[in-house]
């Protein structure tokens, strides 16, 4: 039976749902997460309910493998991960509790002929564009002809020296999208027996998205970075999560000050062009007071 291939859910639940109740997801006998299932969106333990339910009701195998994030998990209490930048991972872990620890970094689908990752074999922290992937094929064993990686949030086909790279674009911060759509791929074996990835995408209604962040609070935590996300997120704009960090870290350095410190990322966010103008708190403040009956 067909495969439903996700990467990057990000823990977006109006993304997911559109997902699973697509007739393409509800054909599938399992289902393979290619890690980054949590933090950035609002409803880290509510996916990963939704993914198990789906699985379970439909006698469907899960898999679900570790992502640059998942990695950070066990390093939580380490001082580089006790920053007010990281403080939204950590809201995230608290709300998943162990129910993303020990994920595998690899799993080899269709008798070795289909690898699946994160950012490359055994790296999930390792970011590829389209270029960089040829090389990562040259490096599989010979019997592998596709490789299914996430990470980098934009979607590409990659075919080099008879093998195929495919990113089927994050499930729930596709960058360079027209915003609130989520992509997913269908893993089958064509009538020769070789591996097939279909792309698909499907809509996503943003007053769902915008009632999740709002009832979750996380904002509350930090609300810079799920502001970068849930932009991401309804505008599908490329490569932000990145420039702001980028920024700073440049903030950081004119400070003489340290990233995880809470003076440099209000000084980071009071500089940065919000297209509104205003700061992340107001932001929030404002949209709370636009959507509360809405979320009622």
């Amino acid at each position: 039976m067909p495969t439903l291939i996700l990467a990057d859910l990000h823990a977006n639940r109006a993304a997911l749902s559109a997902i699973l109740l697509t007739p393409e997801a509800r054909d599938c006998g399992s289902v393979v997460s290619l890690g980054d299932q949590f933090n950035y969106g609002p409803c880290p333990a509510e996916c990963l309910a939704m993914l198990r339910d789906f699985c379970e009701e439909g006698g469907r195998s899960l898999t679900m493998l570790q992502g640059n994030h998942e990695e950070r998990l066990p390093h939580l209490g380490e001082p580089a991960l006790r920053g007010v930048n990281w403080a939204l991972l950590r809201w995230s872990a608290e709300q998943i509790g162990d129910g993303l620890l020990g994920l595998p970094k690899d799993v080899r689908l269709m008798d070795g002929r289909v690898w699946c990752t994160h950012g490359t074999p055994g790296d999930p922290d390792h970011l590829v564009d389209e270029e960089g992937v040829r090389a990562v094929l040259d490096t599989l064993p010979d019997n592998c002809r596709l490789l299914l990686s996430g990470h980098n949030h934009i979607r590409w086909r990659v075919r080099h020296a008879g093998r195929e790279a495919v990113n089927p674009g994050s499930a729930g911060m596709w960058e360079d999208s027209p915003g609130c759509t989520a992509p997913f791929g269908i893993l089958q074996n064509r009538d020769d027996g070789s591996p097939s990835v279909s792309l698909y995408t499907v809509p996503y209604r943003e007053e769902d998205l915008l009632c999740d962040y709002l009832q979750s609070g996380c904002f509350h935590t930090d609300p810079v970075i799920p502001r970068i996300a849930l932009t991401v997120m309804r505008t599908g704009s490329r490569h932000t999560m990145l420039h702001y960090i980028r920024h700073a870290h440049r903030v950081a350095e004119r400070m003489g000050g340290d990233m995880g410190e809470p003076a440099v990322w209000q000084a980071a966010d009071a500089s940065w062009p919000w297209a509104d103008g205003l700061c992340s708190e107001a932001f929030w403040a404002r949209l709370e007071s636009e959507h509360r009956q809405l979320c009622e």
